[in-house]
C-alpha cells in the first residue's frame, strides 16, 4: 500500500505588539509504500495545526503530539504541529510512518 502524509504546520505567535514575529513551521512530507497483506486495519493519526495563544496565555497541545506555546509577561509563542502517523494496529505504540509536525513561532 502506498502512502502520503502530511505533518501540521506550528502556529505564529499570539502577540505580537512591536517585536519581529518568527513564523511557525512547515509540517514534513513523506511518502513511501509499506508491506501490507490480506485485510488489515491500520490506526491513522492526522496531525493538528498548531494553537496560536491569546496575549499572555499559554496554548493548547495539538493533535499527534504538537507542544503548546508557553506564554510569559511580554510573549505567546504558537504551539508546534502535531505529527500524522500509522500506526501499527498489533502493537498501538509503534509508528509504522510518520510525518513531523512543524515547530512554533515567536516574537523577539
Amino acid at each position: 500500500m502506498e502512502v502520503s502524509l502530511w505533518g501540521a504546520g506550528g502556529s505564529g505567535p499570539g502577540f505580537t505588539g512591536d517585536k519581529v514575529v518568527k513564523s511557525g513551521g512547515s509540517g514534513s512530507y513523506v511518502n513511501c509504500r509499506l508491506a501490507i497483506t490480506g485485510p488489515t486495519t491500520i490506526i491513522v493519526i492526522v496531525g493538528q495545526g498548531g494553537q496560536t495563544p491569546a496575549y499572555g496565555q499559554s496554548g493548547t497541545n495539538a493533535i499527534g503530539g504538537g507542544g503548546r506555546g508557553v506564554a510569559d509577561s511580554s510573549n505567546s509563542p504558537g504551539g508546534g504541529g502535531g505529527r500524522s502517523t500509522i500506526k501499527n494496529p498489533s502493537a498501538p505504540a509503534e509508528d509504522w510512518v510518520t510525518a513531523g509536525g512543524g515547530g512554533g513561532g515567536g516574537n523577539c
